[in-house]
């Protein structure tokens, strides 16, 4: 988080003059009596990184108010935050970037909380809920957060500083209840993409060490099964067991998370379909975004984030990726090019996908709706997302 607690002005609900001057002084409001310079906010950042920077003031704020509001030291640490709100305070960029604040409590308010929309420059960040959900000091306290740590350190895979259960001064659930609350909260395909990103974290992913990588991730896969199993029978875990047996910290944008959500949705023999595939064509070396290795299959994910921000590295971009497609078509493979805009069409992509694939003798059947659901009219807004 780049947000720190100094960084916001704290007014009281009856002083209706500090509140003036910190308005009147370029401050934008981010909670009640709560405010956020907006040199903290730079004009000419990027819209997702102007709306992280305003979650991470929320999330700030929303711990401000709970602290204030505790009536002793006990429940003030009676409270951490999970869901797309830990993946911030991780220094992560969640499918949304302009996220709920989710918080875990032992006791929650039944207010209802609406974080207002905030006026940076000449856009507008929409408001949030606060949303509270109610847990049992067992599960906070379990085997999600000092177990957890020692098994990956046995293994070979350190989670430090995430052992403790503090980043930034901040308080956030053990990894387990992260996946849960991700899982049962979003949209799938939302929950799939966060999931994918937290195991890349946890694991440590390193795309000069891809064997290494994928080693380490089914080491933290497994121990966030076991710790997942400790919650029992509890609604929606079935779906949070099959999104993070699918979830693959090899991806690198939401693009190549759609894509690969779609193919391990219908997918009979999802391990099959795999992420950062090495090549070898041409006498060159190469990693295919997404690929079948038995079928030869190669799904590149294309957006103009590949191409540079000038004509002139776009077309040298260009050129490289035409020559290296004919490489690769000259080794036996078949390259297939989804752009960022077809993958946004979730059921005519999931269609498209299932017909291509069965020309190449890959079974595929109906979505598993475990995995999937139809778009929601949120799920692709860019007022939340990049």
């Amino acid at each position: 988080m780049e947000i720190r607690h100094s960084d916001l002005v704290v007014t009281s609900s009856t002083n209706r003059v500090s509140t003036a001057r910190a308005l009147r002084n370029g401050f934008v409001q981010i909670g009640h009596c709560t405010h956020l310079s907006q040199r903290k906010l730079h004009a000419s950042e990027k819209p997702w990184v102007t709306r992280q920077r305003v979650a991470e003031a929320r999330i700030l704020t929303v711990q401000h108010l709970i602290s204030t509001r505790a009536r002793n030291a006990a429940e003030d640490g009676d409270f951490v935050f999970s869901g797309e709100s830990a993946l911030v305070i991780l220094g992560l960029q969640p499918w949304w970037n302009n996220p709920d604040v989710v918080v875990r409590r032992v006791r929650r308010s039944g207010h209802k909380c609406v974080l207002p929309a905030v006026p940076v420059h000449n856009a507008r960040v929409p408001e949030v809920r606060l949303v509270q959900i109610r847990h049992k000091t067992k599960q906070l306290r379990g085997s999600g957060e000092t177990s957890f740590g020692h098994r990956l350190a046995a293994q070979g895979v350190e989670v430090d500083p995430y052992e403790t259960g503090v980043h930034s001064g901040i308080r956030i659930a053990p990894a387990h209840l992260i996946v849960f609350d991700l899982c049962r909260l979003l949209h799938p395909l939302q929950a799939f993409h966060n999931v994918s990103l937290l195991l890349r974290h946890l694991a440590r992913w390193d795309s000069r060490d891809l064997a290494g990588s994928r080693q380490r991730v089914q080491i933290v896969r497994q121990a966030l099964r076991q710790d997942l199993d400790t919650l029992g029978a509890v609604p929606r875990i079935r779906r949070t067991r099959a999104l993070l047996a699918s979830a693959d910290g090899g991806l690198e944008s939401p693009a190549e998370s759609i894509v690969l959500w779609s193919l391990r949705s219908i997918v009979k023999k999802s391990a099959s379909v795999l992420t950062q595939v090495p090549v070898t064509a041409g006498k060159q070396n190469f990693r295919i975004d997404i690929g079948v290795p038995t079928a030869k299959l190669a799904i590149e994910v294309t957006g103009r984030g590949k191409f540079g921000e000038s004509s002139t590295s776009a077309y040298g971009v260009a050129d490289r990726f035409v020559a290296r497609q004919q490489m690769l078509e000259a080794a036996d493979w078949r390259v297939i090019n989804i752009t960022y805009d077809q993958a946004k069409k979730l059921t005519p992509l999931m269609d498209w996908l299932r017909k291509l694939l069965s020309q190449h003798g890959i079974v595929t059947g109906v979505p598993d709706p475990l995995m999937w659901a139809e778009a929601s009219p949120l799920l692709l807004a860019k007022s939340r997302r990049y």
